[in-house]
């Protein structure tokens, strides 16, 4: 299938994303608390949401095939949209519809990886993108109490964050 994005946009992305991976890979694994996931918005204090608390949100289901070193995967993933999260914990004002083109999420594992999305892509108003903060596989809970951003769309699972830890909002 055709990737529906002009190269020039592609690398763009993937330099975007080496940019903001490289000071986090440098944080090394002191990256969130073993109590929940930390977020952040600007030069706010932190907030750590339990998995309690993640998981009182509206859940959704999603089945979603992506491509990886071990090769093609298919599973379905609950939890909740990534922009709910970060709207229901004051990190976003969904309602400021001109700040969102304006705004990025930078999501990091607790290994130090990390990938950025624009809050565009998620905002309802924009492209709305389903990208989860799944706290189960396959109707199982995530071991150990981990979580994992999923982005449903992704033909490589690039953008797959395993044991996230920290979302930081930025400009």
């Amino acid at each position: 299938m055709p990737s529906l994005m002009p190269l020039p946009r592609r690398l763009a992305l993937a330099l975007l994303l080496l940019v903001a991976a490289g000071p986090a890979m440098a944080e090394g694994a002191d990256v969130g608390s073993p109590a929940g996931l930390v977020v952040q918005a600007g030069e706010a204090a932190p907030l750590t949401l339990t998995r309690d608390r993640l998981a009182a949100l509206p859940q959704i289901t999603q089945r979603v095939t992506q491509r990886t070193g071990r090769g093609e995967t298919t599973a379905e993933w609950t939890g909740p949209l990534l922009w709910t999260v970060l709207t229901s914990a004051g990190l976003v004002d969904p309602d400021n519809h001109g700040d969102h083109p304006k705004l990025m999420a930078r999501m990091t594992g607790r290994d130090g990886y990390a990938v950025v999305v624009a809050l565009a892509e998620l905002a309802p108003d924009y492209q709305g993108q389903p990208i989860l903060v799944a706290l189960r596989r396959d109707g199982t809970d995530l071991a150990e109490g981990a979580l994992r951003l999923v982005v449903p769309g992704d033909g490589r699972a690039g953008r797959s964050v395993r044991d996230l830890a920290r979302i930081t909002v930025s400009r």
